[in-house]
């Protein structure tokens, strides 16, 4: 659950979908990371730029 304060402009953020779509991409980083977890570097790094560089592509 994310929770916003009462602020009236936080309710754009979830009426367009944006909070729940940065969510999702969040879990997508976590399972990149723990599918890497114990890898020596190279891989790790070859992950990150192949899987998880491309999910950044919706902050702008």
């Amino acid at each position: 659950m994310l929770q916003a304060g009462a602020y009236g402009g936080y309710r754009a953020l979830y009426e367009s979908g944006r909070i729940t779509e940065a969510l999702q991409r969040i879990g997508e980083l976590y399972a990149i990371e723990a599918e890497v977890w114990g890898c020596t570097a190279e891989p790790r790094l070859a992950a990150r730029k192949a899987r998880a560089a491309p999910l950044y592509c919706f902050v702008n």
